[in-house]
């Protein structure tokens, strides 16, 4: 458990890194949404965080029942 917390905590801070949109790439423009859920390289980085983070809620609240 400590190193799911661990690993979002990384992903989380490197979040911004990854998902900085910007022109060059893609079919749209930099500062719309869909430049980040159509690009693989903003997209993938956003769902890995997602899936880590409900997996540590969901473990959490399991251990929380008992």
């Amino acid at each position: 458990m400590r190193s799911l917390k661990s690993i979002l905590g990384l992903l989380l801070v490197a979040a911004p890194f990854s998902v900085f949109a910007h022109d060059g790439h893609g079919v749209f423009n930099g500062s719309e949404i869909a430049h980040y859920v159509t690009s693989p390289g903003h997209a993938i980085p956003m769902l890995a965080i997602v899936v880590i983070a409900v997996i540590v809620i969901r473990h959490a609240r399991k251990s929380a029942r008992g």
